[in-house]
């Protein structure tokens, strides 16, 4: 298993035994690269594990990387390499991205509170799906970007009793018609929706009642003549609670692609997006901190400080 520092150049790899803990392999590259400064590991292998995995066992919902998770050279070469596509919520983002050759076409600009300046570049070097969550934006992508792709960003929250079948969606279900109505009214393109799926309590209840959310507000849409939706941009990333590697959970994944792909909702089913920050975390999820006093290892499960 090959682990990288993140270096500048990519020659300076050091291959350890694979059977080392972590623990043990932290030590050894310490002492190896006589370090003193913080630092992070990234598992290279398992980055590239978990994608494949990914596209093997759901295919048709396409993995977007947030940038701002962790905009590391290494990880966004890898996931590039891979055909990942990308979430990004600055131009500094979107150049970084592209240095590595990344298109366009797989590029959101997910920002929904954009510069003047920001819209304009993404119209230059071609990035079509743009984010939005107020009337101020709209007007703005109108004036500046006509021909883009909007996704419209509503606010979601689920809340839960103690039972999961009382739980519910919220959504301002006001204000996301009035954005709709506006797209329609100034002839830009409504091209899908946006919501971040996050509950402490129910996570994947969160993602099935988001999608629930969304497809009321497709027929929203249709009725008031915005009918070329086509993708919704599921934010948040899959939970980092659930173990990828059983059956059930991609089985879970299976039932809720083909819901959603296959009834008269899209049957014109262009995407179905999630961002996948917290999948791929957990390949560089180990902080040495201080090589003289301890070393503390964070997972999002829990942190621990063991002696040095």
């Amino acid at each position: 298993m090959a682990l990288s520092l993140f270096p500048r150049n990519y020659d300076e790899v050091r291959v350890f035994d694979d059977k080392l803990d972590d623990l043990e392999f932290m030590k050894k590259l310490i002492d190896f690269e006589n370090l003193d400064d913080p630092f992070h590991l990234l598992d290279g292998g398992d980055l590239i594990k978990k994608h494949r995995m990914w596209v093997d066992k759901i295919p048709r919902v396409a993995p977007h990387y947030a940038v701002k998770s962790n905009s590391s050279s290494t990880v966004i070469k890898t996931l590039a390499s891979l055909g990942a596509s990308f979430d990004c919520s600055s131009k500094q983002d979107i150049m970084h991205i592209m240095a590595y050759g990344v298109p366009a076409n797989r590029i959101i600009f997910t920002n929904p509170v954009k510069t003047p300046l920001q819209i304009k570049y993404a119209k230059q070097v071609g990035i079509s799906k743009l984010s939005a969550d107020n009337m101020w934006e709209l007007r703005k992508i109108k004036e500046l970007y006509p021909e883009a792709k909007v996704l419209i960003r509503f606010r979601y929250d689920l809340s839960s009793s103690s039972s999961s079948h009382s739980s519910r969606a919220v959504i301002n279900t006001d204000e996301t018609i009035r954005l709709i109505r506006a797209c329609r009214d100034l002839g830009l393109n409504l091209h899908g929706f946006s919501f971040h799926a996050y509950s402490p309590s129910s996570e994947m209840l969160a993602l099935s009642r988001g999608i629930d959310a969304c497809k009321y507000l497709i027929d929203v849409a249709r009725t008031v003549g915005c009918h070329d939706i086509q993708l919704i941009d599921i934010g948040g990333g899959i939970p980092s609670s659930l173990d990828l590697n059983h059956d059930e959970v991609w089985s879970y994944f299976s039932r809720l692609q083909k819901f959603f792909v296959f009834k008269e909702l899209l049957f014109e089913y262009k995407h179905l997006i999630f961002w996948f920050n917290d999948y791929y975390r957990t390949s560089w999820n180990y902080r040495k901190v201080s090589k003289f006093r301890r070393v503390t290892t964070t997972t999002y499960k829990r942190t621990s400080t063991l002696p040095w």
